[in-house]
Parts: C-alpha cells; sequence; structure tokens
C-alpha cells in the first residue's frame, strides 16, 4: 500500500529521521524518502527537485517537519517554503511532528496551511492521522 510518492522529512535529529523514515518504510508509505537535519539544505532542495523540475516535478505527498531546530526553526522553513515559486501549486499532507507542547506554537501552526500538528514521536497513532488526514485545501 503505497500512498505516498515523495516524503520529505525536516529535523535537526538524525535518529529521529530514521526512525521516522523506518516506520514509514515498514507499512510501504512511500517511495522516495528524503531527510534532511539542517531546514537551510531542504529549502534548495524542494525548490530543484520540487518545483523546477517541470516535466517531472514531484511536490512531496507528506512533509514532516520539526519546530525546534538551531539557525531556522520549523515556522522558519514554512515562511521560505511557501515564499518559493511553485509553491501555490503544492497540495501536500505538511505536518509539525514535534516535542513542542507551548500553546503558543499550537497558536502559531493555526496560521500554516497544516494538515495536523503532531506530537513526537511519529508511532502507530500518528500514522493513522497522517493516513486519515485531507490534503492541504487548494
Amino acid at each position: 500500500m503505497q500512498v505516498f510518492h515523495t516524503v520529505i522529512m525536516v529535523d535537526d535529529d538524525p535518529v529521529v529521521n530514521f526512525i521516522n523514515k523506518s516506520l514509514l518504510q515498514e507499512h510501504n508509505l512511500g517511495i522516495k524518502y528524503f531527510t534532511f537535519i539542517h531546514p537551510y539544505n531542504a529549502l534548495p532542495f524542494v525548490e530543484q527537485y520540487c518545483f523546477k523540475r517541470s516535466a517531472n516535478n514531484h511536490l512531496p505527498d507528506l512533509l514532516l517537519l520539526d519546530i525546534n531546530m538551531p539557525v531556522m526553526d520549523g515556522f522558519g522553513f514554512l515562511e521560505r517554503l511557501l515564499s518559493l515559486p511553485g509553491s501555490e501549486q503544492m497540495n501536500s499532507r505538511i505536518f509539525l511532528l514535534t516535542s513542542s507542547t507551548a500553546q503558543r506554537d499550537m497558536e502559531r501552526a493555526k496560521l500554516y496551511p497544516l494538515s495536523g500538528y503532531l506530537e513526537k514521536p511519529l508511532n502507530e497513532e500518528n500514522l493513522q492521522i497522517i493516513l486519515n488526514s485531507a490534503r492541504v485545501p487548494e
């Protein structure tokens, strides 16, 4: 049951990325997985791989994003992502997957076109939420 073609995970903890990727692969939920520990490395990749390959673009079907990361946090990443040319065509499922339970982060998340706000770690319950979620409204 492959649900997602392209999955992008951005978390500054490589162990978290490994666990998330392993769980998705265990359930055969994707074809291509890309993990980044630095959001500023993920942005050029998304721009090149997803938005500029006009004949063969692969907008991410699923984006899992941590909030608390050094240099650029998840909200900064979202701001930059949504300002990229072509981002208006995104209808990806975007989830903040974070350890933050701060009310201010949950309120701020409502300002973005997200499919959900999930508490780490990615687990079976979170997978069900992701699978049952709708894509970002167009």
